[in-house]
């Protein structure tokens, strides 16, 4: 039984990207298995909703308006 745990920034997402991110995910494990579709019954997504202030990347503290905009200035960069 396969556990696939994503965490994210609490209100990060939204309910149907959540849906959509536990499809997507669940799809590569069982491609991924190589099992067929069998193990996709068997196949956890949990998605954790970090509370705000409880991530650090580089030994500093990052939230998520810290987050979206180190987002969009990568994709601005392209």
């Amino acid at each position: 039984m396969p556990l696939v745990t994503i965490s994210v920034h609490a209100g990060q997402l939204e309910d149907a990207q959540k849906a959509r991110l536990i499809s997507l995910v669940t799809d590569a494990v069982v491609e991924g298995e190589g099992f067929g579709a069998a193990s996709r019954a068997s196949t956890w997504v949990l998605i954790d909703e970090v509370p705000a202030g409880s991530f650090g990347v580089g030994g500093r503290q990052v939230r998520l308006d810290d987050f979206l905009a180190l987002m969009r200035q990568r994709q601005a960069a392209g």
